[in-house]
């Protein structure tokens, strides 16, 4: 089962798929926010918890991007549809920084999180 000439064609006309757009604006953001921000860790707890703060949004909205992909939004439906479940991705991030900056749990955590957002997708797809 192939795509058809119309598939084929929706696709390619797709402009700024989340994979396109979102990446590259999320890799400049990440590594800039990064800079910014990694003084943060070096206050004993309350910069923990603004670092976790500032980060965990974008992380989980990240984790996502290929699910996106994969239903074919653009850039904008994917913020939409983010944006409404918002809570939900803020709490994902939340979990999944707490993981990655402990010491050795850091080593499977980001498997883990990349597993978890699979299974978060798939429930997502079951519900609608």
């Amino acid at each position: 089962m192939g795509l058809n000439e119309g598939e084929t064609q929706r696709r390619s006309t797709a402009t700024y798929t989340c994979i396109e757009l979102f990446f590259l604006i999320l890799v400049l953001f990440h590594v800039a926010l990064l800079v910014i921000t990694s003084p943060l860790n070096l206050i004993p707890i309350l910069g923990t918890i603004l670092y976790i703060y500032i980060h965990e949004y974008y992380y989980a909205r990240s984790l996502h991007c290929r699910y996106f992909h994969s239903l074919g939004l653009t850039f904008l439906q994917e913020r939409h549809f983010v944006e409404e479940n918002r809570n939900y991705y803020t709490q994902f991030g939340i979990v999944g920084i707490l993981f990655e900056i402990l010491p050795f749990l850091n080593l499977i955590t980001p498997i883990t999180n990349i597993i978890g957002s699979v299974l978060w997708a798939c429930d997502i797809e079951r519900y609608k």
